[in-house]
């Protein structure tokens, strides 16, 4: 997904890079360079992103700095009452460097999973695989936390799916990544503990190397 001349070769779903977004080599060809200040990808709203379900989600990405709340994957839309769209996927670190991945229930509630700090920069891997009423964190092709969930995602089929940045129902992006993001996939199926294993080991590389989950165009401009 991060090559800088892809196509979906399942869905359609195309993203867009916003401002301060760079094409980098990465660990597996060409990478997502964030510079932690305005950059982000869009990939535009679709009923297949509308990921409320089962899903798996795993990249690698390697940090730039530390201290600070910065967002990996986001689909939601943050209200001024701090609710807002419920949010389907979250993956970021927090303020005190620790790997957080979940949702939010329709009514708000947050279902997060807090892995352990990352304060490195080397590239990792990481994914978050969600099944039924359980979900599970990856890192380096290990489970780091997992646990049963009760109640479901709330709705985001009119919402971007956003890579390196969260949003707000104003449209104002926020919590920057400061890094590298490479060789995204995103699945409505729970893949196992074994493939996330496979998908680690195999490293630099990689598994979509010239075909990838979904393709960017280069284009720049306002928020939308």
């Amino acid at each position: 997904m991060s090559e800088s001349i892809a196509f979906d070769i399942e869905a359609g779903n195309d993203g867009f890079l916003k401002d301060g977004v760079f094409i980098t080599p990465g660990l597996v060809g060409d990478a997502f360079s964030f510079d932690g200040i305005d950059g982000w990808v869009k990939i535009p709203a679709s009923a297949n992103l509308n990921i409320i379900g089962d899903l798996t989600i795993d990249f690698w990405a390697m940090r730039n700095s530390f201290g600070d709340n910065q967002q990996l994957m986001y689909k939601g839309l943050e209200g001024s009452d701090g609710i807002g769209v419920p949010t389907t996927l979250t993956m970021s670190f927090d303020l005190n460097n620790y790997l957080i991945a979940g949702f939010e229930r329709s009514d708000g509630s947050g279902v997060y999973l807090k892995g352990f700090p990352v304060t490195d920069s080397e590239f990792h891997h990481y994914a978050y695989v969600r099944e039924g009423d359980s979900h599970a964190l990856y890192f380096d092709g290990e489970v780091i936390a997992a646990e049963p969930f009760s109640g479901f995602p709330g709705d985001t089929l009119a919402v971007h799916l956003v890579i390196g940045a969260r949003r707000k129902e104003t449209g104002v992006s926020f919590d920057f990544f400061d890094g590298i993001i490479d060789e995204i996939q995103i699945c409505n199926r729970a893949i196992s503990d074994q493939k996330i294993s496979d998908i680690y080991l195999v490293n630099s590389e990689g598994q979509c190397k010239g075909a990838t989950f979904s393709g960017f165009n280069r284009r720049n401009g306002s928020e939308e």
